[in-house]
């Protein structure tokens, strides 16, 4: 189930049934802030602030991005001033990005899963992200909206 609120008159959020407000084109935006994390360091580190930035809205559509292999820009993110995360591909970027916005992990984010295991670890996000957003799970399964 999924209802529409205006937010003075001016701007439209998507609430579904998990009680999540979803941010008109937050798709679209996920799927660029993705992209830049292979562009650069500097884009890299901005595209992984701001996924982190878009909370629960986005959580759908980043594991919906899971599986991805592309190398990142650079290897490492930075928590904050006293910890960092080693990182090779995107999809182990996106893990630390959900781990750190939905407060767990499912799987190692330092690249050297074999491809079986980064493919188990996506299946354990998919089923959760379907639980958790219902209406969502297209999406969670690396579909879009509309």
């Amino acid at each position: 189930m999924r209802y529409t609120v205006a937010l003075t008159g001016l701007m439209f959020l998507s609430i579904d049934a998990s009680g999540f407000a979803t941010p008109p084109d937050i798709g679209s935006t996920v799927d660029r802030l993705v992209e830049d994390t292979t562009k650069s360091s500097e884009a890299e580190r901005h595209a992984f602030a701001q996924l982190i930035d878009l909370g629960s809205p986005a959580v759908p559509y980043i594991i919906g991005h899971l599986g991805d292999g592309r190398p990142l820009a650079e290897q490492i993110i930075q928590r904050d001033q006293w910890h960092q995360e080693h990182v090779w591909y995107v999809h182990d970027g996106l893990l630390a990005v959900l781990r750190q916005t939905v407060g767990h992990g499912m799987g190692a984010t330092d690249g050297h899963a074999s491809a079986s295991q980064r493919a188990a670890i996506k299946r354990k996000w998919e089923n959760w992200c379907v639980e958790k957003y219902p209406d969502q799970s297209h999406v969670c399964r690396g579909g879009h909206d509309g």
